[in-house]
């Protein structure tokens, strides 16, 4: 099974202070051996923000080794952007970011309707294409 690993879920891993630092901690640990996680390279930028912002140089450091080690990561492909740019208008009236767009794009190239995070409310109204929805398993 694969799950993708969206920012607001990586930031609660690495800052012992968040709020939600505790159940994603449980949640890695819980599904671990079943399933794939996935973090896409936009995610880890974002995340990288976040954690230069409010932390250190050298806990972004550690946090991108450690990303090395325990996740695959997915970069964007030309045809993973297109294929935002078409969701984006798709879900117009929504307001859909490009970065939501990117996650769902992610999310149908790799078949997976599976995301954890803990800020995903604009994900709850849309669907990758082959599913009726996104499980959002981290949602408090």
């Amino acid at each position: 099974m694969i799950v993708i690993i969206e920012t607001s879920f990586l930031y609660a891993l690495v800052d012992k202070n968040d709020k939600n630092h505790k159940k994603a901690a449980a949640l890695i640990q819980e599904k671990a051996s079943g399933c794939t996680f996935v973090v896409p390279f936009i995610c880890i930028q974002k995340t990288c923000q976040l954690i230069n912002a409010n932390m250190s140089g050298n806990v972004e450091y550690a946090f991108l080794n450690g990303v090395l080690k325990d996740f695959n990561i997915e970069f964007a492909n030309h045809e993973d952007l297109a294929r935002s740019l078409e969701i984006m208008a798709r879900y117009e009236k929504e307001s859909l970011s490009f970065y939501d767009a990117c996650l769902t794009a992610f999310a149908e190239s790799l078949k997976t309707n599976l995301i954890f995070g803990f800020d995903l409310k604009n994900l709850e109204k849309i669907a990758p294409h082959g599913f009726k929805s996104f499980k959002l398993n981290a949602n408090p």
